[in-house]
């Protein structure tokens, strides 16, 4: 199950401390369906409440170089699916 950003479910639940009920929604969702979790975060303020609940974080093309959100996750221990951007190399 997949959380975009254009389909951010704290924002329609209404933001903020909603996020966490969000993705436990999504969680239990897939676990009664025995799916997987992918979901894309945006910013270090939403790792707290995702990445416990979340099986594979997503990183879009837009934040592909935030490093300090990439070293947050990488101190996370969860894959962490990376959507390059086009002036991204593969060495990077």
């Amino acid at each position: 199950m997949h959380v975009e950003e254009r389909a951010d479910l704290g924002r329609r639940i209404g933001g903020g401390h909603h996020l966490a009920q969000a993705f436990q929604l999504l969680r239990d969702v897939a676990d009664r369906h025995r799916l997987k979790v992918v979901s894309e975060i945006v910013s270090e303020r939403d790792v707290e409440a995702a990445v416990p609940l979340v099986d594979v974080v997503q990183v879009g093309a837009r934040n592909c170089q935030n490093f300090s959100l990439l070293r947050l996750l990488a101190r996370m221990r969860k894959p962490v699916l990376l959507k390059r951007g086009a002036g991204c190399s593969v060495e990077e």
